[in-house]
């Protein structure tokens, strides 16, 4: 068994990594819309379209299911800005990961696993964003080259990038940042709630808190619907972030993608000793005697 004080550093480690990790992407994301290129896009016949993006696969296929249902669409649409709707869902699905986390028996380790692996992604975006910049997909973003709301970006950079960062890192739905594509931060957020759930909310990793009043075939059923419940409403999120033009369809896929990919990464080194061996960091911060640590709280819950 792992030492208090180990355990417990190792948890620190990743919840600090976390936040560290936020506030440069925040910060990156924030710089990004400051060199926001405002580009025009001319058809065939050199007349200007109205629409200042990329050209986008998912946008396109949009634009034609709204020709043929849009008129059902329009009443719901019209309540909701693009920055509100991708709110409504991070809200619902995605930050009840972070609730229902620290109600889990084993939330030491998913305070040591999830935010070590958002910090990696985290960093992968902050350089993807900063390196290359993309005209906006956001119509919202857009408008800023129009309108007092875009005068930051004949400001100076530095200082004010840090309280703006900072703002955008704890409160996003109503700090919109422009530029920052490529890689769609929404995305990773709601699939990590989706991996987050289909691994550790199961009824053998989760038990009942209350067995004396709830049965476990009750409780095993009410966490295979909450599975499901997070499962199709972050899909719908990551479907939506398409469909209100607030990323392209190839920063969501990306997003997947990466996130995925780290996902399983981490997994399989934790999972598997002679993986975890391949690194020095990984054979300290997944030990034998951490992992020993993690399943004796899952024992004594049980007990409880």
């Amino acid at each position: 068994m792992a030492s208090t004080k180990g355990y417990i550093a190792r948890t620190l480690i990743g919840v600090a990594l976390c936040f560290g990790s936020s506030f440069i992407n925040a910060l990156c994301a924030v710089l990004a819309g400051f060199r926001t290129p405002n580009i025009k896009v001319y058809d065939l016949d050199q007349n200007v379209l109205l629409y200042r993006g990329l050209p986008d696969f998912g946008h396109d296929l949009v634009a034609i299911l709204k020709t043929h249902i849009g008129v059902y669409l329009t009443p719901i649409a019209s309540q909701f800005t693009t920055v509100d709707l991708n709110g409504v869902f991070l809200d619902i699905f995605g930050f009840p990961m972070i609730y229902l986390g620290f109600l889990h028996p084993q939330r030491t380790m998913l305070l040591r696993r999830v935010p070590f692996i958002f910090s990696c992604i985290n960093i992968l975006r902050a350089i993807s964003i900063s390196v290359t910049s993309l005209p906006d997909a956001s119509p919202e973003c857009h408008i800023q080259f129009e309108t007092p709301s875009g005068e930051y970006k004949r400001a100076a950079m530095f200082p004010i990038s840090f309280g703006r960062a900072l703002r955008v890192m704890f409160d996003p739905s109503n700090n919109i940042t422009c530029g920052d594509m490529i890689i769609s931060g929404h995305t990773v957020f709601l699939l990590l709630s989706i991996m987050v759930f289909r691994r550790y909310f199961q009824a053998s990793s989760c038990p009942c808190p209350f067995p004396r009043f709830i049965s476990k075939g009750v409780w095993s059923r009410f966490l295979f619907l909450l599975r499901w419940w997070h499962y199709i409403g972050c899909t719908i999120g990551i479907h939506t972030i398409v469909i209100t033009r607030l990323h392209y369809t190839v920063d969501v896929v990306l997003a997947i993608a990466i996130t995925l990919a780290a996902w399983f990464i981490y997994h399989t080194c934790a999972d598997f000793p002679q993986v975890r061996q391949q690194s020095s960091f990984m054979l300290w911060y997944e030990s034998d005697a951490t992992q020993i640590t993690d399943s004796q709280y899952i024992e004594q819950s049980k007990e409880d």
